[in-house]
């Protein structure tokens, strides 16, 4: 390759990357602060982490053993609180606070933040997660620190750590995918499609562990590729095994699919030369040290703990309970079992499940889809997932039949080769085929979802366009049907990208989140005008169940409830300009106004009403609907009463606070 061809090839690498970056920043800074799926949990563990200086043990302060409590840091605490996460994350209708996005409105939770407040209790992932993202996010974080010294530098800060990792991941993948029989264009596009693909860049902007085990991951693969054509190289031995070592304290479920992938990779060059292995043993042995300290060092973090969490939802435990009482009842249960579970497997993992859906795309806390034309997009997604996924099951089906052949005529190197030639692809066959047994086994008390999928999704647009495709007769048929794969799943991705903004603008802004007033303070009440609360949802509740009517609200102390509703002036009035929310007529609360309103009316409102330092018992918000004239008001609907509980009553069990 010439000079100016590698100049074209490393400039597209840069373009696509960027572009998959530029994208993953938007959605770091557009998903309002802890609104994406476990943030709140993670961010706890790694603020902690900051927070405290070093390495936590588990043993080193008390965990609390309610699954639902992990705000254990301070500063989380603070977010959580004055964003109203809780009402926001649990229930669709409520919108982010009145004026978040506003420098104004980040300028007074950077003012206000407990940064240095003392934390006495473990964040409660410290009892299952191992060390390594969370240790990683710390040290990133405090080099953030010393860019920018404000509390909410640290958060935005986490969540470009996880964009960085984005651009790492992509580099490894394309350089490894370079190694592979692809040439420049196509490996280009799979990493291109990789990179847009929505649940990519959704991942990539937020807290996530699973970041920095694709990076990992991608760093394992390509050292394992490398390593075929430099047998024994010291750079990329140590290189494999560090790799492994962090994805084994980021993330060690994936390990066994990725360590049988690389290290089947790195063997081929001596599988039928067993003696040239021998001068290259003690290499491997140093290789394993970084991964054997990284263990060492959870092995110390994590000595003391007690393992899992006690939790009202029983039914989110993975058990084998429905498998062993079939087992019990004979065969035909047996396989009765078998095969209902495998059908509901199937529909959860490839058709509409949680897992495919968010795999597809399925932002916020899984409350928010991405909609892109139809719903006979998403049928034809469907359609041709059967058909890929049959298509991949035949080709299988012929290359275990050629092993087979192979072994028979002791060609082990020929087999080997066959199966370990594409370590990228076949992590993510080993991966999906292991979730998916792990599933049926289960009877889906699993609960995947399609992020599980990230560390090895470039092997899944392998199997889609590279894979599938061959297992159809004729080659031009099969080469025109990867071309037509791989095409459409780059439209997909762009259009994606481009409509992924109305998606999250819709969930979280609404017709945006201006207000008009903080408080009615000084202006005249006037008779007249319509409206109604139409829900109010308290913080610190069960949400698993619905929430309480308008007026029957229990919010614990010191804690905060959504308003939402609709208002409008007297009949020949002219318009009002906004809503302030009144709590006992001497507290108010400023509400977004103009929101979606009964029959399609720009009338509705919505805002969050914060209780701290109100005496428990009864009392009541109500509706003050501003006149356009900015000199009245009018007090609109029913006064909506709600009860805030004694200190340390939970509004219902398994409550988050």
């Amino acid at each position: 390759m010439g000079a100016q061809a590698r100049l074209g090839e490393r400039v597209a690498l840069a373009t696509v990357i960027a572009l998959a970056v530029l994208l993953a920043g938007w959605w770091a800074f557009a998903v309002p602060i802890l609104q994406s799926p476990d943030e709140d949990s993670h961010f706890d563990y790694a603020m902690s982490e900051y927070s405290a200086g070093h390495l936590l043990r588990a043993t080193e302060r008390p965990v609390d053993l309610d699954q639902h409590i992990r705000r254990t840091n301070p500063f989380v605490a603070y977010l959580e609180d004055r964003t109203g996460f809780d009402v926001v994350r649990h229930w669709y209708p409520v919108k982010s606070p009145p004026g978040y996005g506003d420098a104004a409105y980040f300028a007074e939770l950077d003012a206000n933040a407990p940064l240095g407040a003392p934390q006495t209790s473990n964040p409660a992932l410290i009892r299952g997660y191992p060390y390594g993202y969370y240790a990683a996010t710390a040290l990133w974080m405090a080099g953030v620190h010393l860019l920018d010294p404000s509390p909410l530098a640290l958060f935005f800060g986490a969540r470009l750590f996880s964009v960085f990792l984005l651009a790492l991941s992509l580099l490894f993948t394309y350089q490894a995918l370079r190694e592979l029989p692809y040439t420049r264009f196509r490996a280009l596009a799979l990493v291109a499609v990789t990179g847009l693909f929505p649940m990519t860049t959704f991942i990539s902007s937020y807290v996530q562990p699973e970041n920095l085990a694709w990076t990992a991951a991608a760093a394992a693969l390509l050292a394992a590729v490398k390593l075929r054509r430099r047998r024994g190289s010291w750079r990329w031995l140590l290189g494999l095994g560090f790799a492994l070592g962090v994805l084994g304290v980021t993330k060690a479920q994936y390990v066994p699919y990725i360590a049988i992938a690389s290290l089947g990779a790195v063997a081929l060059p001596y599988i039928g030369r067993l003696r040239s292995l021998l001068p290259d043993l003690p290499k491997f042995a140093v290789a394993a040290l970084p991964a054997l300290a990284l263990e060492a060092v959870d092995l110390w973090v994590t000595a003391g703990r007690q393992v899992g969490f006690r939790t009202q939802h029983a039914k989110d435990v993975t058990t084998l309970a429905t498998l062993v009482d079939s087992l019990h009842h004979g065969p035909l249960a047996t396989a009765s079992f078998l095969a209902h579970s495998s059908a509901t497997a199937y529909y959860e993992l490839f058709v509409a499940g949680i897992a495919a859906s968010s795999f597809w795309g399925e932002f916020g806390w899984l409350d928010t889809p991405l909609v892109i034309g139809s719903v006979w997009l998403r049928l034809l997604i469907v359609l041709l997932t059967v058909i890929v996924l049959v298509l991949v099951v035949m080709r299988m089906f012929r290359l275990g039949q050629v092993v087979w052949a192979a072994l028979r005529r002791r060609r082990l190197t020929r087999a080997w080769a066959l199966v370990f030639g594409n370590p990228v692809l076949l992590a993510y066959l080993l991966w999906t085929v292991a979730a998916f047994g792990i599933t049926v086994l289960s009877d889906n008390t699993v609960n995947l979802q399609g992020r599980e999928w990230l560390v090895v999704l470039p092997g899944f647009f392998i199997a889609v366009v590279h894979l599938a495709p061959r297992a159809i007769p004729h080659r031009r048929v099969g080469r025109v049907a990867s071309q037509a794969l791989l095409e459409g799943l780059l439209l997909y991705a762009v259009a994606g990208s481009v409509a992924a903004p109305f998606t999250i603008y819709d969930r979280y802004y609404g017709h945006g989140r201006q207000y008009a007033a903080a408080s009615a303070n000084g202006l005249q009440m006037l008779e007249g005008g319509s409206g109604a609360v139409t829900s109010n949802v308290p913080s610190g509740r069960d949400f698993t169940v619905t929430p309480p009517a308008p007026g029957q609200a229990t919010v614990p102390d010191g804690g905060y409830m959504a308003v939402a509703g609709w208002a409008l002036p007297p009949p020949g009035h002219g318009g009002a300009r906004g809503v302030v929310l009144s709590v006992d007529g001497s507290h108010d609360f400023p509400a977004v106004y103009g929101d979606d309103g009964p029959g399609g009316r720009r009338d509705g409102f919505d805002g969050i009403v914060y209780l701290d330092g109100l005496a428990p018992g009864t009392h009541a918000v109500t509706v003050k609907l501003l006149d356009a004239d900015g000199r009245s008001y009018y007090a609109v609907g029913d006064s909506v009463p709600f009860t805030v509980l004694p200190a340390g009553t939970n509004a219902a069990a398994g409550a988050t606070r």
